[in-house]
């Protein structure tokens, strides 16, 4: 339970908590840790509440949608609740998500109209909304600096330009002809 409560407070802190106020100051470190501290407590209690396991939780915080089952979608109802993402009528807070989503480094063009698309999935319950809408962010959003971290994973031949990365025998084809 202990790694999914880790890796879910860094999955959702994205939508559920403010980067910073706008400038480049770190946190305040006690700021930091009580925010940390809620997210724990409330990623218990949706456990506690909706009965899905340490493993789903896992694999929803991994981006792995595999399991769909009614806990699943109840368990991030809960947690957008607690959040303040879904109002407890059930319904997505658009402005809500847009201002947490405005706040963070994402890489995306058009926030608005991602957030306008993922919280018009309707599930056929609350339950099956917010999961809905966590899929939909989960695919379409990506943090610039993940973007840059995934880059930086990269093998340095895979980061050249496209152009650089000619097939051999076309490399061969072209110093042939310079040297014609």
């Amino acid at each position: 339970m202990k790694v999914a409560v880790v890796l879910l407070t860094f999955v959702v802190c994205a939508l559920a908590f403010p980067h910073h106020d706008g400038t480049d100051h770190d946190h305040d470190d006690a700021d930091k840790k009580e925010k940390i501290k809620k997210i724990h407590e409330y990623s218990k209690q949706c456990v506690e509440e909706t009965g899905t396991t340490d493993e789903v939780s896992k694999l929803l915080v991994n981006g792995d949608f595999s399991v769909r089952d009614e806990k699943a979608q109840c368990y991030v109802k809960c947690f957008f609740k607690k959040v303040g993402l879904m109002n407890e009528a059930g319904e997505p807070q658009s402005d809500v998500i847009l201002e947490k989503l405005k706040k963070k480094k994402v890489d995306t063009d058009d926030l608005e109209g991602l957030v306008k698309d993922c919280v018009s999935r309707k599930g056929e319950n609350e339950c099956e909304t917010a999961f809905n809408i966590y899929e939909c962010y989960r695919v379409h959003v990506t943090y610039s600096h993940e973007f840059k971290n995934e880059e930086e994973k990269k093998p340095e031949d895979e980061k050249k330009p496209v152009e650089e990365k000619k097939p051999v025998e076309e490399k061969k084809a072209e110093e042939e002809k310079k040297t014609e």
